[in-house]
């Protein structure tokens, strides 16, 4: 009786791997797949961004604006304090 039980537990576990043998491949392929188009995206990222170079210019020219608008709300806080 003790053999019966254990030849069922036994294929009851061989059936278990084995679904979990084709569960994983399935999940393999589909990780394999998005890692395929994960390096498109990046094989793109070229054509797709401007460099560090190309943006310096105009990163100057916003920081010139910004620093004007922050000169002149000190200022307007100055007149206003000081009321001159």
């Amino acid at each position: 009786m003790k053999i019966g039980n254990n030849v069922i537990k036994l294929s009851v576990l061989e059936e278990r791997v084995a679904n979990m043998l084709r569960e994983n491949s399935e999940e393999h392929a589909e990780i394999l797949k998005n890692i395929k188009c994960l390096s498109e995206k990046f094989d793109k990222l070229p054509e797709t961004f401007v460099s560090r170079s190309e943006f310096e210019p105009i990163s100057k020219i916003v920081y010139g604006l910004v620093l004007l608008v922050v000169t002149t709300v000190v200022g307007a806080i100055l007149k206003v304090v000081l009321k001159l």
